[in-house]
């Protein structure tokens, strides 16, 4: 019991060296330093929210932003539950539904004429996963209003996230007809 008291003490001062680190540093150094961190310590949260912040700043591939959005889920659901872990997994929603698939076209090539039907049905996935990414937004959205997000900022971005949706479904009808 001692020899573990002392190996999880040693990984701890280990952990929060490599957060020393990564708080000094940007972008992937800072990453990289931040997940051996997690990785000696994943039960701290401040680790945590401090690789969503980085993850979320960076370039924001679609990874990035899904390992985000499990950081800030672990922060939520290990006691951090404000406001602003919820608007952050909102965000991260929001630029996956709105920023990052929107530049993304199918792995399908579309005909000048005849049958598109396959690359439709692609293009469509592809706008289903933004509508569940933006829905996801929206149930992130409600969380942090419960926590005390500020109603009037809160019922601007639902409905600036609703807005697209229905942007997106009426795109997904036009490719069905």
């Amino acid at each position: 019991s001692l020899c573990f008291a002392l190996s999880f003490s040693e990984q701890s001062e280990i952990a929060e060296e490599y957060y020393q680190k990564a708080l000094t540093k940007k972008g992937h150094y800072a990453l990289t330093q931040i997940s051996k961190a997690i990785e000696l310590h994943p039960t701290s949260l401040e680790y945590r929210k401090f690789r969503a912040k980085n993850l979320m700043e960076g370039t924001a591939q679609e990874k990035d932003l899904l390992l985000a959005i499990d950081d800030l889920t672990d922060v939520a659901e290990n006691g951090g539950e404000h406001f602003r872990i919820y608007t952050g997994i909102m965000n991260c929603y929001w630029k996956l539904g709105n920023t990052i698939l929107s530049e993304r076209k199918p792995k399908i090539k579309k005909y000048k004429f005849g049958d598109n039907s396959a690359y439709n049905a692609a293009y469509k996935e592809i706008l289903q996963k933004r509508v569940d990414y933006l829905r996801h937004a929206l149930l992130a959205l409600k969380k942090s209003e419960e926590r005390g997000y500020e109603k009037r900022k809160a019922d601007l971005k639902r409905k600036h996230i609703l807005k697209k949706i229905g942007f997106l479904k009426m795109q997904m009808q036009y490719l069905m007809d």
